[in-house]
């Protein structure tokens, strides 16, 4: 009687043996090895049974499709690690939720992003109260406006004194009928006693 064995791959093989007559050869169990990954019972076999190859739990074998996926997300990952070429840029950027400000290289003109040092960002600031000019180390002068009746602005110089006053005009003078001078205390109290106001 012949027997035979495999290779789980190709075809099954004669071990010895002929005949109708009992062989020579000497297997008495058949038994399954296997990597990692894959787990093996009832092995050997000494007489008849079974020999059952599954996974061991955490693995699996990813279908065709699966796999084709794996394939890609690992080209597309190189592709940002700079392994491979083929990246689109934009698209990347959109998916980042990236602005315009990142293609921007870093400079010190219009079109690049400033530096920490840039100048742009260092402007001194200076201010004349006698001409209303404010200065600036990196641009135009400016000359501060006067308040009007309908604008905000600054105020004149008072000229001193304590008898002028501000008026609605923007200028400066005694109040109407005062002739510039004021009452002292005596004299508002000897008005208001005698009903002079």
């Amino acid at each position: 009687m012949s027997r035979y064995w495999t290779d789980l791959k190709t075809s099954w093989q004669s071990i010895g043996g002929g005949g109708g007559g009992g062989g020579g050869g000497g297997v008495t169990s058949v038994g399954l090895s296997a990597p990692t990954g894959f787990t093996v019972t009832n092995s050997p076999i000494t007489s008849s049974g079974t020999i059952a190859l599954s996974f061991t739990a955490g693995y699996g074998l990813p279908t065709t499709s699966s796999q084709t996926n794996w394939d890609t997300a690992y080209t597309d990952r190189l592709k940002w690690d700079g392994g491979a070429t083929g990246l689109t840029a934009s698209t990347g950027r959109t998916s980042l939720g990236l602005g315009g400000a990142a293609v921007l290289s870093v400079g010190t003109t219009a079109g690049t992003v400033a530096a920490g040092d840039d100048s742009r960002f260092v402007s001194d600031l200076g201010y004349t109260a006698s001409t209303r000019v404010l200065t600036s180390s990196t641009g135009a002068d400016v000359t501060l406006p006067l308040f009007t009746s309908s604008d905000a602005g600054l105020v004149t110089a008072s000229g001193g004194g304590t008898t002028n006053f501000l008026r609605a005009d923007g200028t400066w003078a005694a109040p109407a009928g005062g002739g510039g001078g004021g009452l002292s205390q005596p004299q508002v109290m000897a008005r208001v006693s005698f009903g002079s106001f």
